[in-house]
């Protein structure tokens, strides 16, 4: 079985050889890595051009394009995969064990080929040299019957994995779904993990930790508030109980996707204060008017969210999301 794995480079130099060496040093060796050059203003393409040349163990193609984002690169990797299954991995990234893909792909097969494999993933910090895994994937999860049940486990759990990295696909079953990422946004994981979970047929999920989100990274989009990317996140709040209720998952399903798309709105709402007062006045209305994703309360943080606004409506509720992040910063 052949493994695309796709790398998009923007601004990585310090990190694409890392994330290399993780690769080449697979004990499975039936792959393909595309890196994507989005156009970097760096020495990425470069980089990659020069491991192209000087690596045998497997076939690396590189891919320059002006810049489109990271949307854009992955869409160009698909379009040039010839693999069985696809892996995205972001260049400051890595896989943790040198036998990750032989156990990924062990599993998948001991669990009949399905089209989306999930496995965990941990954060790295190099100046502790220290790995933080992420919240573990309980049996529910791991055994579940099918994937609406599955579905339902992870919005229960508080684990609902939207980052297309940490997941091996089928490209085949990804082809005939006529599934692209949206482009020129940021937080185009959300509507493309709904989408992709609604349109494959089988999902199963391994509870082992094989991808590392190296942290510390000075070129991260996830550290850093943005007025555009916060703008984004609330235009793809803003849409996703209309997908929600089109696609073609059970009620129950349904349910708990209206609860997490409420825990993304929660999200939006302890950030808000940051914006111009015009915007923050015209983005309250909007959130008020979306506050009723908050009596589906399956997914725990929401849980407690919508305790407080049924108590003490909206205001007071966003203070206290504003506080509660404030406290997580500092801890």
């Amino acid at each position: 079985m052949k493994l695309t794995i796709i790398v998009p480079l923007y601004k990585a130099e310090l990190y694409v050889e890392r994330c290399f060496e993780s690769i080449r040093a697979q004990t499975y060796k039936n792959i393909e890595l595309i890196f994507v050059d989005d156009g970097s203003p760096d020495n990425s393409g470069k980089i990659a051009d020069k491991l192209a040349m000087e690596t045998n163990d497997f076939s690396i193609k590189v891919i320059h394009q002006s810049n489109g984002g990271a949307s854009s690169a992955r869409n160009a990797g698909i379009k040039e995969a010839t693999g069985d299954y696809l892996l995205f991995i972001d260049a400051d990234d890595f896989l943790r064990h040198d036998d990750s893909l032989d156990r990924i792909v062990s599993y998948a097969q001991s669990k009949n080929f399905p089209d989306v494999v999930g496995f965990n993933i941990s954060y790295y910090y190099p100046s502790k040299t220290q790995f933080e895994n992420w919240v573990e994937y309980s049996e529910k999860i791991t055994k579940a019957p099918d994937k609406e049940s599955l579905v339902q486990e992870l919005v229960k759990s508080g684990t609902l994995p939207v980052s297309p990295c940490g997941k091996m696909i089928r490209r085949e079953a990804y082809n005939e779904a006529g599934i692209k990422f949206l482009e020129g946004t940021i937080g185009e994981d959300i509507p493309w993990t709904i989408q992709l979970f609604d349109k494959v047929t089988s999902i199963t999920y391994l509870n082992e930790y094989h991808y590392c989100y190296g942290q510390e990274v000075a070129t991260s989009v996830t550290g850093c508030f943005s007025e555009k990317k916060f703008l984004d996140l609330v235009a793809i709040i803003d849409n996703l109980a209309p997908m929600i209720q089109t696609s073609s998952f059970n009620e129950k399903t349904k349910e708990c996707l209206y609860s997490f798309a409420g825990y993304e709105l929660s999200i939006a709402m302890s950030g808000v204060h940051r914006l111009n007062r015009n915007t923050k006045q015209n983005l309250r209305k909007k959130f008020k008017n979306l506050c009723w994703l908050l009596k589906y309360t399956q997914n725990p943080k929401v849980r407690m969210v919508s305790r407080v606004y049924n108590i003490f409506g909206y205001a007071i509720t966003e203070r206290v999301l504003r506080l509660y992040n404030w406290y997580r910063s500092r801890k």
